[in-house]
Parts: structure tokens; C-alpha cells; sequence
């Protein structure tokens, strides 16, 4: 939703050739296939076309700059941030025999797609998962800083009270569904957890 440009035809390759395991990763996390593809196979040529479509029109959909909309709007945009060491020990355990070798070669190929100015191939499995952590953030970072993105939040800092507030569940002018902001109100309440650290949009280190 945030990438800059446009999928090009090796990225959109790499992401929808093949059925990619423990990636997370399938048309049918997003919307009921257009195309009718069937539930009953893994992945086909059907999944392979919703694919393509899918990347395509959400691809930088949710950037202030392009004419685009996505296919699932919100009304606040959020950038969770997670320690860096947490993150890279997270990716390490999932795809990576040892710290040294290379990572899985799915997790080479969405590298490959999503952010291809990088020589991921080259990388040890440290080296990626650290260098998706920073190159994630930068462009997410950007986001925030043209308006795209309406703010972030530590992982490790924020509670889900200080999420909402940030969410705009606290405030009837952004909140979609009040029952659901009088709702997200009365449990914060009672649980006494903590406010935000700092307001949507602020970038600044902390």
C-alpha cells in the first residue's frame, strides 16, 4: 500500500509464480477471488491471475501522490515499529537454518520483489532480515513524513489503549462507528492503562 512506482513484471513474478508457505502471503487473506478461483487448490494459475491483480491495484494505493485507491480504505494509518533485534530474531527463527546461510528462498523472493534495488541474494540470513527492517521503516518513515501514514507507535512502549487513542477511537470526529469509541472508552477506563507516548505523526526518535 505504501511502496513507491509500480509492480514491475519481475516483482509481480516473484511474489505470484509460485505458492509461498509461512509467508503470509495469498490472494485469498485479501478479498473473495474475482477470478472464482477454487478454495479446494493451494494455488493454480487462478490464484496466480488474482494475484497479479491484487499487487497491481494495491500497490502503492494508500501514497497521498498517487491517483489510486485502495481496494480497503482506512480512516487512520498506523506504522507499529517493533525493535529492530526482535524483529531480525523473529525473521531468523522462521527462515534461516543458521545465522550465516542464506534465508529461505521465499523469503528471498519477496525481498527480491518489494524492494529490488537490494542484492538480497548476496546477504546472509542476518544481513536480509536486518536490511528488511531498515528499508521497511524508511520507506513506511516517508510515508508519515508526506501524510501518507498518520503516525507510529513502539510496539514495546504502547498498550492497546494508547493504540486506539492514536486510532482515533477516542475522538468523535475521527472515530467510523461510535459505539465502538464509547466501547474502546469504557474498557480503557477500567483497565487504567496508559495514554499514548507521543500524538500521530511524530517522527522524532524517543
Amino acid at each position: 500500500r505504501f511502496l513507491p512506482s509500480c509492480p514491475t513484471p519481475p516483482s509481480l513474478w516473484q511474489l505470484c509464480d509460485t505458492m509461498k508457505k509461512n509467508i503470509g502471503f495469498h490472494p485469498a487473506m485479501f478479498r473473495v477471488p474475482h477470478r472464482g478461483c477454487s478454495y479446494r487448490r493451494e494455488w493454480d494459475d487462478c490464484w496466480k491471475e488474482e494475484c497479479n491483480d491484487i499487487v497491481t491495484s494495491m500497490w502503492g494505493c494508500a501514497l497521498k501522490e498517487n491517483d489510486k485507491e485502495c481496494e480497503t480504505p482506512f480512516r487512520t494509518s498506523l506504522l507499529q515499529i517493533r525493535h529492530p533485534l526482535h524483529t531480525m530474531e523473529s525473521l531468523c527463527v522462521k527462515f534461516c537454518p543458521s545465522l550465516s546461510s542464506r534465508p529461505h528462498k521465499h523469503f528471498i523472493s519477496v525481498m527480491i520483489a518489494l524492494f529490488p534495488d537490494h542484492p538480497w541474494d548476496s546477504y546472509s540470513c542476518l544481513q536480509a532480515a536486518a536490511m528488511y527492517w531498515l528499508v521497511y521503516n524508511e520507506i513506511a518513515l516517508t510515508a508519515i513524513k508526506s501524510g501518507s501514514l498518520d503516525g507510529w507507535y513502539k510496539r514495546e512502549e504502547t498498550d492497546a489503549c494508547g493504540v486506539a487513542a492514536l486510532s482515533g477511537f477516542f475522538d468523535e470526529n475521527k472515530v467510523i462507528y461510535a459505539p465502538s469509541g464509547l466501547l474502546a472508552n469504557a474498557s480503557c477506563e477500567a483497565l487504567s492503562l496508559s495514554p499514548p507516548p507521543h500524538p500521530p505523526g511524530n517522527v522524532g526518535g524517543g
